[in-house]
């Protein structure tokens, strides 16, 4: 019996979907009317920046052949992303502020940090779910095609 390896795919990664519906609320209700203080004013789309561009990033290199699977993201890969958000909309853009509104906040990068470790364990935790739910439908199917073939044989 196989069991199917988990493939990580952004295309069909809840996470991202509910980021995209995440960033929409915040730009367009939460904001406006400034509900949810110095979080949402401040923070939450920088909590959801990993989950929303992390999975469409592990794509492209994937497609790039950069990256040689399909899984989810590793916990050095969030790290490494996280860093290199931090560095440049944290430290280069704001340097050009002529050309980008944006400003530098030590507490940004600890929200890129957050959201993408968030996400870690539900995107790792949805690969075994999925094995464990794939192999428990083989063998609800084995069980079933013996029953058959003893209600044939009797």
């Amino acid at each position: 019996m196989q069991i199917h390896i988990f493939s990580f795919r952004c295309r069909f990664d809840f996470l991202t979907a509910g980021s995209i519906v995440g960033w929409a609320v915040n730009r367009w209700v939460l904001k406006p009317n400034h509900i949810g203080g110095a979080f949402t004013q401040g923070y939450l789309n920088d909590v959801i920046c990993l989950p929303l561009f992390l999975p469409i990033i592990l794509l492209v290199q994937r497609l790039l052949k950069f990256r040689e699977n399909d899984n989810p993201p590793r916990a050095w890969e969030i790290v490494q992303h996280a860093i290199i958000f931090s560095i440049v909309f944290e430290v280069i853009l704001p340097r050009y502020p002529e050309l980008f509104r944006t400003t530098a906040d030590p507490l940004d990068a600890v929200a890129y940090l957050a959201g993408g470790l968030g996400a870690w364990p539900i995107w790792h935790s949805r690969g075994v779910s999925f094995a464990i739910r794939k192999w428990l439908s083989q063998a609800a199917t084995v069980r079933a095609l013996r029953r058959a073939r003893l209600m044939r044989i009797g």
